[in-house]
């Protein structure tokens, strides 16, 4: 037959061989039906064949010859099951197979097979078979097997991470306590973040004061911006950290203290400390208080305010320098009644002096100087230097007369000048009159020089003659008949 299909039909020559494999297997005759399959390019069949008659020799000697070093194990592993035992352990130790056998048989799911191979096999390997059971069992969710599978594998560790991975805490941490204690920590850390995730944060801290890893709910308070139950917590636990802190949140409300949020978390922070009795800390958080916009300065204001009197009851030392802290601000934000009011309250006169001129609140600097007399001229000086720079002449002739004239003169302003001057006397009055009738005679302006000076009742002084003897030569020379008749007047009342 095999000689008719090669000669007439070459194309089914594979499936007729295959054909004829299949029938003389049924028939007993396998040694042909092998030269069949291998003719026909199934050798696996040929394989199989043979195991299914319990031939496993034979079977090896076709998966080594035609399938390769891979198939012969897998007849080895086969034929090994089939007999079991040390018989099994024999054959495989024979074809160097044994550690490879366990490896299979572990993978494939078949557990008894490997540990009944294991148990002839080095400790390192039956422990290894267990440690895969553990995991097999594991994902089918036999934990409680698991661990006892990961125990006999002296792998308590990767039973406790089971139970972290599934949250049964109390199994993880029976375990750490029971064969790794190193670990107990591990399994209280893992329980304590849980119950910080869902905010039960009583049991989260004392599960890792338990764990002693304060640190951890330090770090996690202040990641969360939970600053105050930080504090809170490092007081009552960790006292010897409050101080470094203390330092780090102030550090962070800085850069917070502008704006709504920044300034409530400051103002609380600080009547926290108040509550504390740490009144300094508490101070120096008021003063961390800034005013962005105008419309935050009422309430800043009232912290600035309940900063100094903290100082004043508690820390009397840091008072003064407070309010200077408080006032410098101030003065920045041109608050300066406010300022001279805090400094008056530490009897700090010569800057609420300085803050009340500064406003231009002259009488209030004025009324300080009841405390301090010693600062009138100083006042006086400064009140005057304000008015000339201003050209405040009416004012200024109130307080310095000379200097409120002179400002009328360098303005131009005679009329004012001159009677002014002239209620202050007769050698007040020649002294502008003449700086008037000089400064007219540059301009020319003789017939007015004239009549200022008859205005004002021709002052006889010896240091006036040459004045009079210019206007009457320039007026002889070339005066109208009116300006000639008030050079006769002046010229008689001489």
């Amino acid at each position: 037959m095999i000689r008719l299909v090669t000669s007439y039909h070459k194309d089914l020559l594979g499936e007729t061989h295959l054909y004829l494999a299949k029938t003389l297997e049924t028939e007993g005759n396998l040694k042909q039906a092998e030269h069949h399959y291998i003719e026909g390019k199934d050798w696996k069949s040929a394989v199989n064949m043979y195991c299914a008659n319990n031939m496993f020799e034979e079977a090896y000697r076709v998966g080594k010859s035609f399938g390769g070093p891979n198939s012969a194990k897998q007849v080895a592993y086969l034929w090994a099951r089939s007999l079991g035992g040390e018989s099994a352990v024999k054959l495989l130790t024979k074809f160097n197979l044994l550690d490879a056998a366990i490896d299979f048989a572990a993978e494939n799911g078949a557990f008894d097979f490997a540990f009944e191979l294991g148990r002839f096999a080095d400790k390192s390997k039956l422990l290894d078979v267990y440690a895969k059971h553990a995991m097999h069992l594991e994902d089918e969710g036999k934990f409680k097997e698991a661990e006892n599978a990961f125990i006999l594998a002296s792998k308590p560790k990767e039973a406790i991470l089971m139970y972290l991975h599934n949250e049964d805490w109390a199994a993880a941490l029976k375990v750490a306590e029971t064969y790794e204690p190193s670990s107990v920590s591990d399994v209280l850390l893992g329980q304590a973040k849980a119950s910080l995730d869902t905010k039960d944060y009583p049991k989260a801290e004392a599960l890792l004061l338990r764990a002693q890893r304060p640190d951890f709910a330090i770090r996690f308070y202040k990641d969360a911006g939970m600053w105050k139950e930080a504090l809170r917590f490092t007081k009552e636990h960790v006292p010897a950290k409050l101080s470094e802190l203390h330092d780090e949140y102030e550090r962070y409300l800085a850069g917070r203290a502008s704006g709504s949020t920044g300034r409530e978390e400051l103002v609380t922070t600080a009547k926290l400390l108040e509550g504390q009795k740490e009144y300094s800390r508490a101070i120096d958080m008021y003063l961390k208080l800034n005013v962005a916009q105008s419309s935050e300065f009422a309430a800043v204001m009232t912290a600035w305010e309940r900063a100094v009197e903290v100082s004043m009851k508690f820390v009397p030392e840091r008072l003064q320098d407070v309010v200077v802290q408080i006032c410098s601000k101030l003065i920045l934000l041109e608050k300066y009644n406010q300022a001279a009011e805090l400094f008056l309250g530490v009897e700090m006169y010569k800057e609420a002096i300085d803050s009340y001129i500064s406003a231009g609140l002259w009488d209030k600097a004025k009324a300080v100087l009841a405390h301090v007399p010693k600062y009138t001229e100083y006042v006086e000086n400064a009140h005057v230097k304000h008015l000339r720079s201003q050209g405040m002449a009416d004012q200024l002739v109130n307080l310095d007369v000379s200097a409120g004239l002179d400002l009328f003169a360098q303005r131009g302003e005679w009329e004012k000048c001159l009677q002014t001057a002239n209620s202050q006397g007769k050698d007040v009055l020649n002294k502008y009159l003449v700086l008037y009738c000089v400064t007219l005679m540059k301009e020319s302006k003789y017939e007015i020089a004239i009549d200022e000076v008859i205005k004002y009742g021709v002052p006889v002084e010896t240091s006036n003659h040459d004045l009079y003897t210019r206007l009457s030569r320039e007026l002889l020379h070339k005066g109208t008949f009116e300006s000639i008749s008030s050079l006769r007047e002046m010229l008689f009342k001489l």
